[in-house]
């Protein structure tokens, strides 16, 4: 039963903490200071042939809807909806660009209808191009079927799928926002994962969730507000276990069985702790382990 406690422990916490996208409260003060002429100038600057332009706020950030021609032949639109987010000092950080499916690059498109989705069966409901201020570029698919709750498609400019993610009524999309991380949080996490990518940001009163990309493996970093880690939950590869899991799983009763899912769970002034799916035809397994490769619990049949 300790084990389990754990898991469900940790699974409060995450549903607590995962409450909602926002902006970054801890950027300078010239960022927060609010200036309408040089966030107008910017937008100016950078759209000059924008069409249809009004103007809203999103959490402190200013948001520019408008419109801008295409510059691929479509069928069904020769424009695009658009919206540019901006800090209040006139700092670009986001935009969205709608498409229509006829408007996408073809490289796009074959990557899409290679998926699983892509057969016909899942309706578009929406595709954006997301361009951030840190380089990054993405094109989400938002996809419905009947009975299904709608999903996510990630995939990034050379028509790689990154993620498939669905969507929860609970939980803003928040790759629909900037990813506005502070200096500060940030050097500590590349510390961490030297070689990682941070994929997501979320923030909240408690303070930042972070999803990081280290190679085969993912981390979700929660932080408080000191920038100090609280929780890390991670899903792994077999080889992202420590070694001495490692050796101990295939040294069980189990080394035959196939690794359904790898995860980690590790909290502040707690060890950290290795849950392993395994299954065998009908039957599964979840087994706990330390990081030095001791047993901690497992649980047959659990309804997997």
């Amino acid at each position: 039963m300790r084990g389990k406690a754990i898991l469900v422990w940790a699974a409060l916490i995450a549903a607590l903490l995962l409450a909602s996208c926002s902006k970054n409260d801890d950027v300078t003060s010239n960022e927060n200071e609010v200036s309408e002429t040089a966030v107008k100038a910017a937008f100016t600057s950078q759209f000059p042939t924008a069409a249809n332009v009004s103007w809203g706020e999103v959490d402190g950030f200013k948001v520019a809807s408008f419109t801008l021609k295409s510059t691929t032949k479509s069928t069904t639109s020769g424009t695009h909806k658009c919206s540019a987010w901006y800090k209040g000092n006139g700092k670009w950080e986001m935009t969205e660009i709608e498409y229509s499916s006829d408007q996408l690059p073809d490289t796009i498109r074959k990557a899409y209808t290679a998926t699983e989705y892509g057969d016909g069966s899942w309706t578009i409901v929406k595709i954006v191009k997301l361009k951030k201020a840190d380089g990054t570029e993405r094109f989400k698919f938002e996809l419905s079927k009947t009975g299904k709750n709608n999903v996510f498609l990630y995939f990034d400019a050379t028509g790689k799928l990154l993620k498939v993610k669905e969507k929860n009524r609970n939980y803003p999309d928040c790759n629909n926002y900037p990813n506005v991380l502070p200096d500060t949080l940030k050097a500590v996490i590349l510390k961490m994962y030297p070689s990682a990518e941070i994929s997501e940001v979320m923030q909240g009163p408690w303070g930042y969730w972070v999803e990081v990309k280290d190679g085969a493996n993912i981390h979700n970093l929660f932080f408080n507000r000191k920038y100090e880690l609280m929780m890390t939950m991670s899903q792994l590869g077999f080889e992202g276990l420590p070694q001495a899991v490692q050796e101990a799983v295939k040294a069980s009763n189990y080394a035959t069985w196939t690794v359904v899912s790898v995860r980690g769970f590790s909290m502040s002034g707690m060890q950290t702790v290795y849950m392993l799916m395994l299954k065998n035809d009908q039957d599964y397994k979840m087994l706990l382990y330390t990081a030095d490769g001791k047993f901690f619990n497992g649980y047959s049949n659990f309804g997997y």
